[in-house]
């Protein structure tokens, strides 16, 4: 993997639109721009909306995340290695 990591929701938009990523696990609590309408963002881009987006956050809410257009929601904190290690695996197969 080659990752890039910003805690700043405009940040993540730019450089989803920029580096064009095979994937994107976002956050739901950020600092600059609620994490929903971030994901709306990257949904209703053209430029992102076939990137799968995986939300990982505390929040409940794994139904809103993939009426929203997430592929998958994963709880923190995650439970276990192997949860992490099952998610990178598939974002491989992606």
């Amino acid at each position: 993997f080659r990752a890039i990591v910003t805690s700043l929701g405009a940040a993540a938009l730019a450089l989803a639109r920029e580096h064009e990523p095979d994937a994107i696990t976002l956050d739901l609590n950020l600092p600059d721009i609620d994490g929903w309408r971030l994901l709306d963002r990257l949904k209703t881009d053209l430029a992102t909306r076939h990137i799968p987006v995986w939300v990982i956050s505390t929040d409940d809410s794994r139904e809103r995340a993939l009426d929203a257009g997430a592929c998958a929601f994963v709880a923190k904190p995650l439970q276990s290695r192997n949860l992490l290690d099952q998610m990178l695996s598939a974002m491989l197969e992606l």
